[in-house]
């Protein structure tokens, strides 16, 4: 026990000795590192002649093992994601304060890139200036960081890239002016916009393949959208009563244009469907009553249902638009099912 006792000692004594040396140091396998953007954990070789404790200058570096014992270790950090488009910069210093040791690693973290940077941001804006609060933080296929609102402009970041807009999700958000979807966006659920009143703009990331019924109902201030050449299919009233959506293009990826997808949109004058078109639903644009011009593409006819352009005054009547076809599909148009009640106003158009 006594022998034992006096190589403890000993060994103290040296350690001591190897602390207060005037060329002793602590030393780092690395003075500097560079990381990508993304969360991820690293490790740095210590080789020190005595005890040390590791701190970060920044709440972004996260140590996971904060102190060390003479010798040669491993210090383990994580670094969080950088959601910054910058660099930045922050400091890992490992000392001994008693002997005064002490090293820094220096750790540089790239931003992330427009590109990515797009996919993990929803961008707004809200007529009061205000943070609009998503109906549920779930359906977007990734969690919710952060939301907020600066020099006029919301921002939800995630962490995660966002894959869809679920069901209902910014339900009756009458608050919201505009929104941005992100690239990487697969779906926008049923109702997702339903009741945005104040709702005036909708930018659609490139991704879109399906949105949702009555995902822009009651949207009464909508002017604008932007739909992407994939969304195959406008579903039943995804645009009912938007009755300030002045025109609208069916972008070439559409094959059907469902029930009541445009129903009352009172402020639409043009209609443009493009040639890949082969349904389209019954009073998909019954109320436009300010509709003057369809471009309709398609060299077969559609197939129709009743009522397509028509409004009610004691009785269902056509608007009186004019419907322009490809000149050779004229007669086809004037005796096809559903079209041959508009026949008056067909004409040939050579697109």
């Amino acid at each position: 026990m006594k022998k034992c006792f006096l190589l403890l000692l000993a060994m103290f004594g040296m350690l001591l000795t190897a602390c207060e040396r005037d060329d002793a140091e602590i030393k780092l396998s690395k003075q500097s590192i560079e990381v990508e953007y993304m969360s991820n954990t690293y490790t740095v070789s210590v080789t020190s002649p005595c005890s040390w404790k590791a701190v970060s200058d920044n709440e972004w570096i996260v140590i996971e093992n904060k102190t060390g014992i003479a010798g040669t270790k491993e210090l383990s950090f994580k670094v969080e994601r950088n959601m910054d488009k910058k660099e930045r910069e922050g400091t890992i210093v490992v000392k001994n304060s008693d002997y005064n040791l002490i090293s820094e690693l220096y750790v540089i973290q790239n931003g992330i890139s427009d590109e990515k940077y797009g996919k993990y941001v929803i961008l707004y804006t809200s007529f009061d200036g205000n943070v609009v609060t998503p109906y549920t933080s779930e359906c977007f296929g990734a969690n919710i960081v952060s939301n907020t609102y600066e020099n006029g402009k919301g921002t939800i970041m995630f962490d995660a890239p966002v894959i869809s807009i679920g069901d209902s999700i910014f339900y009756d958000c009458s608050s919201l002016t505009s929104i941005t979807i992100p690239d990487g966006v697969t779906s926008i659920g049923d109702c997702a916009f339903s009741n945005c009143k104040s709702l005036t703009s909708v930018t659609i990331g490139e991704s879109v393949t399906t949105i949702g019924e009555r995902a822009f109902l009651g949207c009464g201030s909508l002017t604008s959208i932007i739909i992407p050449n994939r969304v195959t299919s406008i579903k039943r009233s995804v645009f009912y009563n938007c009755s300030s959506l002045t025109s609208i293009t069916i972008p070439d990826s559409v094959t059907s244009i469902g029930d009541w997808a445009f129903c009352n949109c009172k402020s639409l004058t043009s209609v443009t469907i493009k040639d890949s078109v082969t349904t389209i639903g019954e009073r998909a644009f019954l109320g436009c009553r300010s509709l003057t011009s369809v471009y309709c593409k398609p060299t077969t006819p559609p197939i129709g249902g009743d009522c397509i352009f028509s409004y009610y005054n004691n009785g269902y009547k056509p608007i009186g638009c004019k419907i322009y076809v490809p000149t050779a599909s004229v007669e086809a148009y004037k005796s096809a099912d559903y079209w041959s009640d508009y026949a008056d106003y067909i004409e040939g158009l050579d697109f």
